[in-house]
């Protein structure tokens, strides 16, 4: 009994009263801050989803195909390839909520049915195609939220991207070798995506441009595929291409700031029926004395 008493008082003065932690660890832990561990390919799911994915994923996709349902559309191949995600875990994904939906309105039906509510059978069967119906709709609706908040993502950082390629064309630096200064500076998935072309057509030998028009037809960016277009006028013609980039950057900076002030507007607008409900309430609950005085009095 003592030694548990003083086990837990130490525990307490440990906890209140903790070490200094030393230079060395605090120096170690900043830098695993400042450097993450690359992440190598899109992150896997664990356990019965990807053991699904792994034996009937591939299948799954070639039956959705031949009923009608391809998945290999191209806006949804650039969602995938933007989000990092896989076609054989959006199809199986898209078959368990399906399913889930669908054996929902049967399951509430035998709860209702133990305590005696007996729901009809055509209604069972109407309120399952439309739970399933939306179980299998709701992963692409996921999927093209999540690649539209990474292409914010990636819009913010090219317009950072197109800042340091300007500043080095404007210390005398030649585009091509610009462009691979300003990548490598920059951290982050977004400045990986511009790296993987540049250091492809150096392997090559070839226009960087082309790389980077066809990795924002990949990723569904159409700014990607606007600059590729700058650049090779540029190359070709020899366009003034400091002022043609930093011109580009000021339009991304410019729709960016009007794409927040619309997010911030669409909030403010939404924040007005909350606010409308809750002044009926508070007259609700000034009113309801006065009102059921009089009622009581008739």
């Amino acid at each position: 009994m003592g030694c548990a008493v003083g086990l837990g008082l130490y525990l307490i003065v440990r906890g209140l009263f903790p070490p200094r932690p030393t230079l060395a660890s605090r120096v170690r832990s900043l830098l695993d801050q400042a450097e993450p561990e690359p992440q190598v390919g899109p992150p896997r799911n664990s356990g019965f989803q990807a053991a699904l994915e792994r034996r009937y994923g591939p299948s799954l996709v070639e039956f959705f195909a031949t009923a009608g349902l391809d998945l290999r559309s191209t806006s949804r191949q650039q969602d995938l390839r933007v989000t990092g995600g896989r076609m054989e875990a959006l199809a199986v994904e898209k078959l368990m909520l399906g399913t889930t939906g669908a054996i929902f309105p049967f399951l509430l039906a035998g709860g209702l049915a133990l305590g005696g509510i007996r729901l009809p059978t055509g209604l069972l069967a109407l309120a399952a195609v439309i739970f399933g119906a939306a179980g299998f709709l709701v992963p692409d609706a996921s999927l093209r939220q999540r690649a539209n908040e990474r292409r914010k993502s990636f819009r913010y950082a090219l317009s950072a991207f197109l800042d340091l390629v300007s500043i080095s064309l404007a210390g005398g630096g030649l585009v091509q070798g610009s462009l691979h200064d300003a990548a490598a500076v920059g951290r982050g998935w977004a400045f990986d995506e511009f790296r993987r072309p540049l250091e492809m057509t150096r392997e090559k030998g070839r226009p960087p441009w082309e790389d980077v028009g066809r990795l924002g037809a990949d990723l569904g960016v159409p700014e990607l595929e606007e600059l590729a277009a700058s650049l090779t006028l540029a190359g070709a013609e020899g366009a003034r291409v400091r002022q043609s980039l930093m011109a580009k950057a000021e339009s991304l900076r410019q729709r960016r700031m009007s794409e927040a002030e619309a997010e911030a507007n669409e909030a403010s607008e939404r924040m007005v029926l909350p606010l409308v409900l809750l002044g009926l309430g508070f007259l609700l609950f000034l009113g309801y004395p006065a009102v059921s005085r009089v009622l009581g009095g008739i």
